[in-house]
């Protein structure tokens, strides 16, 4: 199975919404302990699209967005990125540590260590989620930081870890502090034997 038969399903997709939700729930308890303020997730929107759109998607090849990086293994592995525009990555920095951040003039170590840990949390409980869902044994590498421009991160890392050609599974992600929205977003990328093991495993036939 390929990415281009979960985009005409609706049924599949509909799926890893629900997957998403999952996610969100269980990352907002651990978000909000680590910030220090209630934060609640929802998943707006699950889509398939081609790799050369993903930056149009962010806002523009140039627009500046922090990327966590984990690779997938176990009985279903792949990619997963997840992306954070760095006016959104400061706000939730400046919540955690209690002080003003301007990312595009360089951060800390302690500041780049808190955004990793937030696209760990994210991640893995999205993970989990979808390991629970589908009874499937899945772990995530230790996640990688990188802050750059959108389209500079497309090319760096999603084109060269695409295995399953030139689409991309897309979970936009809304963070809502109080009336606050910060959207963030997930770019899964699964092996094509990895997809079709994860349909099998909650019965849908692919």
């Amino acid at each position: 199975m390929d990415l281009a038969v979960l985009a005409a399903s609706p049924m599949l997709l509909d799926a890893l919404k629900e997957i998403g939700n999952i996610g969100a729930s269980q990352a907002a308890t651990s978000l909000s302990v680590m910030v220090g303020a209630t934060i609640r997730l929802e998943v707006p929107e699950v889509h398939v699209v081609p790799i050369n759109a993903v930056a149009d998607i962010l806002g523009g090849p140039e627009k500046v967005m922090v990327g966590v990086y984990q690779a997938m293994t176990g009985e279903a592995e792949g990619h997963i990125l997840f992306l954070l525009p760095h006016d959104r990555a400061e706000y939730l920095l400046s919540m955690m540590l209690k002080t003003e951040v301007d990312i595009t003039a360089g951060i800390d170590e302690m500041a780049q260590s808190a955004l990793t840990e937030i696209g760990n949390i994210l991640s893995s409980s999205y993970m989990r989620a979808l390991s629970q869902f589908c009874q499937l044994t899945m772990r995530l590498t230790p996640p990688a930081l990188a802050i750059d421009m959108a389209g500079a991160l497309i090319d760096v890392i999603l084109i060269q870890l695409s295995a399953a050609g030139n689409l991309a599974l897309v979970i936009e992600t809304n963070f809502f502090q109080g009336d606050r929205a910060l959207e963030g977003y997930f770019f899964i990328l699964p092996d094509p034997d990895s997809l079709g093991a994860i349909f099998h495993s909650i019965g849908i036939a692919t």
